[in-house]
């Protein structure tokens, strides 16, 4: 059996709209695949001409989802010094226009076959901040991506003595608080003073390479097909009676099976807060990414017993 692995990084926004959940998931791509022992996908939205035309700079606009692909692929190219080798899928989206943001629509999973279905990597947003100094106080968002590319820029970085930030306590630019007290005062001595210059280990630990060296390992990828994974996580929030794999299982298959039944009606996904017609994609959409159209569900006929 084969034990090449495959990545699939889903992300909801794509260029040539120049913000981090366009970016920083296509370098994570082509960091991956550059020693070419992965198959790496990279899953982006597809926007409509009417939607793209309110999203993308400068009036670009694009025709089909390989014009899209042609210009994701040269803009990554010309950023870095090797010819990365992976994957571009599309899924259908919509640009909301009340939340500034794409949308995914329907089923974004369709996009990868059963057959390569490995590993899913979920992108969020994040946010790059401007000045000399960067502060980051959040404790629940911890947008951690943001203060590593502050770091990397040579700003100081100001923030929460929080778990998110452990990696980050290594570097002299980096300044912890435990308190409001002390996120005054060492706001006002960053302000004063200059940042220190990176050190070329600094610098390498600030790079995608280390980046991707660190993801694998966190993620266990490296580990041989069948060998038991551990996680600490399972024991703290099940009690003694559910930590047994059976019941474990059975457990998740009812969660998954609650979750398909309820996240595919339109009415019950609007009720917890999704957009309207997102369910599925809308004849425009599938005819640009030649997707088939549903197939006709069946009316279901109740025979009375008398």
């Amino acid at each position: 059996m084969s034990t090449r692995r495959h990545f699939a990084v889903f992300t909801t926004a794509s260029l040539p709209w120049m913000t981090g959940t366009s970016i920083n998931p296509l370098f994570r791509v082509a960091y991956l695949a550059k020693d070419g022992s992965r198959d790496v996908t990279l899953v982006i939205p597809w926007l409509s001409l009417k939607d793209q035309e309110l999203v993308y700079p400068n009036k670009i606009v694009f025709d089909s989802p390989l014009e899209q692909e042609g210009y994701v692929r040269r803009w990554i190219e010309e950023r870095v010094d090797f010819r990365p080798s992976f994957s571009i899928k599309f899924y259908p989206a919509k640009f909301s226009i009340e939340m500034r943001s794409i949308l995914p629509v329907g089923d974004i999973t369709e996009c990868i076959q059963d057959e390569m279905a490995d590993i899913a990597v979920l992108e969020e947003p994040e946010h790059l901040n401007c000045y000399k100094v960067f502060i980051n106080p959040s404790t629940t968002d911890v947008v951690c991506t943001t203060s590593a590319e502050a770091l990397a820029m040579g700003k100081i970085v100001i923030c929460a003595n929080h778990p998110s930030n452990e990696f980050f306590k290594q570097f002299p630019n980096c300044r912890i608080y435990n308190n409001d007290e002390e996120f005054v005062q060492l706001t006002l001595d960053a302000l004063a003073e200059q940042p220190a210059p990176l050190t070329d280990t600094h610098m390498y630990d600030l790079s995608w390479e280390a980046a991707t060296d660190r993801f694998i390992e966190a993620a266990e990828i490296n580990l041989p097909p069948g060998e038991p994974r551990i996680h600490q996580a399972s024991k703290t929030y099940f009690p003694t009676f559910l930590r047994t794999r059976k019941v474990k299982q059975n457990l998740e298959d009812a969660s998954v099976y609650l979750h398909q039944a309820l996240s595919g009606l339109e009415v019950t996904r609007c009720a917890f807060g999704a957009v309207p017609k997102t369910l599925q994609p809308d004849e425009q959409l599938r005819k640009d990414l030649g997707l088939a159209s549903p197939p006709k569900k069946k009316k279901l006929k109740l025979k009375l017993m008398t």
